[in-house]
């Protein structure tokens, strides 16, 4: 994923306005990180909770354990995108913040203070 690649550059941790000749490439990767949100939360919602795992037990019985994994990855991915501006940017103008509001400051979506 391109997004995470460059999590940690100025087109990730910096707003860059619209007049900025690095706007679209900041843009580019909010968009990215946004649609990796909508992604992990589907394949969240569609994943098992339990997976069986044949013979784990030793016994020739398949034993249930617990599937975490898109759960966790939906989470990491939203906490990452929530400390982009760019991403915080979008989503407030498509009047979608909630997607990442829990991880912003308050937790409510308005940031201390508001």
């Amino acid at each position: 994923m391109l997004y995470l690649k460059y999590i940690h550059h100025e087109l990730c941790t910096t707003r860059i306005a619209a007049d900025d000749a690095r706007y679209g490439a900041a843009r580019e990767l909010a968009l990215e990180a946004i649609k990796a949100i909508e992604q992990r939360s589907e394949a969240a919602r569609c994943a098992p909770r339990t997976i069986w795992i044949a013979d784990s037990d030793g016994h020739g019985e398949p034993e249930p354990i617990e599937n975490d994994e898109p759960w966790e990855l939906l989470e990491e991915i939203t906490r990452l995108a929530a400390q982009n501006p760019n991403v915080i940017a979008l989503l407030e103008a498509q009047g979608r913040l909630d997607l990442v509001a829990r991880y912003l400051p308050g937790g409510d979506g308005r940031g201390e203070g508001a």
